[in-house]
């Protein structure tokens, strides 16, 4: 028995850097579409976007810094959510952490994706 979804494959031959791009790609695409989804929705959606991890490759988020519009901060933090956690435990003891999140590499919009977004949704909606 199969789990999960059938492959989607568009405008892709053979060729597996053809289908590692089109998988990063599909990452930044998403965030492109959950902070739509946060906006139309009345969230505060802030124009700087703090990332770390393993996932966090140059060339990726610079694709998501073009997709969303958005300034994207890397953390020289290896995993900003053990911080995360950290950051509450020292609030409940009534402390604070003096860490510069903003310390890193930062990405700026340069490209317009427009016509790309349109042909991730259309191929979203298509295999919906």
């Amino acid at each position: 028995m199969k789990i999960g979804f059938e492959d989607t494959l568009i405008d892709l031959d053979n060729n597996i850097n053809q289908t590692v791009r089109a998988a990063m790609e599909s990452i930044g695409l998403l965030t492109n579409d959950i902070l739509d989804c946060l906006k139309k929705n009345k969230f505060n959606v802030n124009n700087n976007l703090i990332v770390s991890g393993g996932a966090a490759k140059s060339s990726l988020l610079q694709f998501i810094a073009d997709v969303t519009e958005k300034r994207i901060y890397l953390t020289k933090l290896k995993d900003k959510t053990a911080y995360g956690v950290l950051k509450v435990l020292l609030n409940h003891l009534g402390q604070e952490s003096n860490e510069n999140l903003n310390e890193g590499e930062t990405f700026l919009p340069q490209k317009k994706y427009k016509s790309k977004i349109k042909k991730w949704h259309k191929a979203i909606n298509d295999y919906l």
